[in-house]
């Protein structure tokens, strides 16, 4: 026991004693980084429109129209239920709707 703390102590103290990096080895890292990675784009406000779906309780959110409540049923069974249950229960993170 005695041996693995003493081990231990020399290990630190001698991590301690580690002279920092110079600034001209860190500098010509961040030199070599890239700005960018080429990856993604600009979100357009199309994109968004596009996937912005949610709905409030009160309704807002909702799109411009009217319908049925038998046509809403429907609806709700293919773009909702999944994650908020086949009534509107909710389901593991997802909040329910009733």
């Amino acid at each position: 026991m005695a041996t693995a703390v003493a081990l231990t102590l020399t290990c630190v103290v001698s991590a301690c004693n580690t002279p920092p990096r110079s600034d001209a080895s860190s500098s010509a890292a961040q030199a070599t980084r890239p700005t960018t990675y080429g990856l993604g784009h600009q979100i357009t406000a199309q994109e968004i429109a596009a996937v912005d779906i949610d709905v409030n309780p009160a309704g807002t959110g909702l799109p411009v129209g009217e319908g049925t409540a038998s046509a809403g049923s429907a609806i709700f069974a293919q773009k909702c239920a999944f994650c908020h249950g086949p009534r509107g229960e909710g389901q593991g993170p997802y909040p329910r709707l009733i």
